[in-house]
């Protein structure tokens, strides 16, 4: 659910159509999670939905807010091929 708000957040930041949509930056994360596999108390996150993903969220509108546009995968709708 975290995962599905932040997906929708970051795609509400394209500007006009995602096919033609070029910013001048271009961010990437990482989207392992904090789980028990990797040596925590407990599973934190979702598969995929680390703490990665919530600092690119955060770059992305803090540079919105000041008009620079970004793109990470995090702005391309579930089942859309990005790449």
């Amino acid at each position: 659910k975290v995962g599905e708000r932040v997906r929708d957040s970051m795609q509400h930041l394209i500007k006009g159509q995602l096919d033609i949509y070029y910013p001048p930056v271009l961010i990437s994360y990482a989207t392992g999670t904090r789980d028990t596999k990797h040596g925590h108390e407990r599973d934190v996150d979702a598969p995929g939905c680390g703490p990665g993903m919530a600092y690119c969220m955060s770059v992305c509108h803090q540079m919105d807010a000041r008009g620079i546009d970004t793109f990470s995968g995090l702005h391309v709708p579930a089942g859309t091929n990005w790449e």
